[in-house]
């Protein structure tokens, strides 16, 4: 589990490599060790939501920053696309079973984790074909977004809805 706390802090626990133990490299920003003011000015960027997955977490800051830990087969590792990420600002975080899908301000979706789960950036470009996203849902395997023409797609396991063509 993780759990905001009133002061901003994220506390986490259980199995230690689904994420119920915070990786040190993530202890200041996620723990604010420094005891920095909570809020974005005054240093400390506090977490505004946390996202799971099967055995991942995925937290979106006040400042629209993302930080992933767990398991990296379940989008515990978002360096693959950690470019992308820290040019958007995050207005929300989708999860399937094993994967993220991040939703920037300017409509753009930056998805992770297992490809087949819905973690396919080339597949999650192929089927919004250019378009923006107003909103990503994710279920056990696949996110359907909603475009900003009002159409909806899907990317991920077909058998779970990955395949909107018949919309």
């Amino acid at each position: 589990f993780a759990a905001i706390l009133q002061d901003g802090t994220v506390q986490a626990w259980g199995w230690a490599n689904g994420g119920g133990a915070i990786p040190d490299a993530l202890a200041d920003v996620l723990y604010n060790t420094q005891q920095k003011n909570p809020d974005v000015e005054g240093g400390f960027d506090t977490i505004a939501d946390i996202t799971a997955s099967h055995s991942a977490f995925a937290a979106r800051t006040t400042a629209g920053k993302v930080y992933a830990w767990g398991d990296a087969e379940a989008g515990g590792d978002a360096s693959q696309v950690a470019t992308q990420l820290e040019s958007c600002v995050v207005t929300s975080i989708a999860a399937t079973h094993y994967a993220f899908a991040a939703v920037c301000e300017d409509g753009q979706v930056v998805p992770w984790g297992d490809p087949v789960s819905g973690g396919d950036f080339a597949q999650m470009n192929t089927k919004l074909g250019g378009a923006t996203a107003t909103k990503v849902v994710g279920n056990n395997q696949a996110f359907a977004a909603i475009t900003d023409g009002g159409f909806a797609v899907a990317w991920g396991m077909a058998d779970y809805g990955g395949d909107a063509s018949d919309v």
